[in-house]
């Protein structure tokens, strides 16, 4: 668990044993204490200003789903008021399909006693006054107070969390400059196609680029001119790819298409399109027209390919083929 889990764990917890008194402080006051046992003092104005003050959003429903308490944290995440929520079905707050089966859930737990989220922490979507939906840890408790029962949902909004783990992801998997694909989490997104079309007999292909001499071109016009030309040339590779296709920055000067579906014939076609686009492209340095080339590796999956590096393989030998021979050249083996 880490630092921040734990810590929104032990709020959640601590709100839930908020409620949990609040709920339960008169049965504690009608209670006569054993000898051995201390008595707990029950302060119900105590209980009920920390349950409002608390900045967890807290929502009481019964057994029917109908909310019961709305603690101002909750109107605020919500963007609901007590009064337009007290009375309703909890599933207002829910998006499909846990609306339309939150009474469902109810109903199993009642009559089956088996919880899928009592007592426990999820992740969940719910949504907003406004219709926004957004991401929430729920929890929640079953609680009796004068042998009725209900249930304590503790709700926080984790938007900045999600956000953050997205960003995260987004860093080790993305090429910073271009938004491509990286080379390591490119090349794991086509072992698993690469696997999925060999067990299902269906084609693949790999294409890959690689700039001429275009180390003349951050000498002459600098990095920054350079970088500018990988940028555009990734835009012009995804306004040719297929949708399922996925592009990755393989090296400083060199991008790698895979094409699941996608045959010999299509995958020449496309790699001919991308080449002449990079070809015919000016990349303007004030007055300056800039042109670059490449050469360009086309592979596709063959009966006796048993690796997906095979592919790799087979289109660096056309690359190096094409720069051997002057560059410029789309090479299919």
């Amino acid at each position: 668990m880490t630092p921040e889990t734990a810590l929104v764990a032990s709020g959640v917890l601590a709100a839930i044993g908020v409620v949990s008194a609040f709920y339960s402080w008169k049965n504690c006051s009608n209670k006569k204490t054993s000898a051995t046992t201390p008595e707990i003092p029950c302060d119900h104005d105590e209980l009920n200003a920390i349950f409002f003050a608390t900045v967890e959003a807290i929502v009481l429903i019964d057994n029917r789903g109908i909310m019961r308490k709305f603690n101002p944290a909750a109107e605020k995440m919500f963007g609901y008021s007590q009064d337009e929520v007290i009375g309703k079905n909890v599933s207002m707050l829910m998006p499909s399909p846990h609306k339309d089966a939150h009474d469902s859930y109810i109903a199993i737990f009642k009559e089956r006693r088996m919880p899928k989220v009592i007592g426990t922490t999820r992740e969940l979507a719910a949504i907003r006054k406004n219709g926004e939906s957004f991401p929430i840890d729920l929890s929640v408790s079953e609680k009796l107070s004068d042998s009725r029962q209900f249930f304590v949902g503790v709700i926080r909004d984790i938007t900045d969390r999600k956000e953050r783990e997205i960003e995260l992801v987004k860093l080790a998997t993305t090429d910073s400059l271009t938004q491509a694909c990286n080379r390591r989490y490119f090349i794991e997104l086509f072992r698993q196609s690469f696997e999925h079309a060999k067990a299902c007999s269906k084609p693949i292909s790999l294409v890959w680029f690689d700039m001429d001499k275009f180390q003349s071109v951050n000498e002459t016009y600098g990095h920054a001119m350079g970088d500018r030309i990988i940028s555009e040339f990734v835009v012009m590779c995804r306004k040719r790819m297929p949708e399922n296709a996925n592009i990755g920055r393989m090296e400083g000067k060199g991008f790698a298409l895979f094409l699941p579906g996608i045959s010999r014939d299509k995958a020449l076609i496309l790699a001919n399109q991308i080449h002449s686009d990079l070809s015919d492209k000016k990349f303007m340095v004030g007055t300056v027209a800039v042109h670059v080339k490449c050469s360009c590796g086309v592979t596709t999956l063959k009966a006796e390919d048993i690796d997906w590096d095979e592919l790799f393989m087979r289109v660096h030998r056309s690359i190096w083929y094409s720069k051997e021979n002057g560059g410029h050249k789309v090479i299919f083996e």
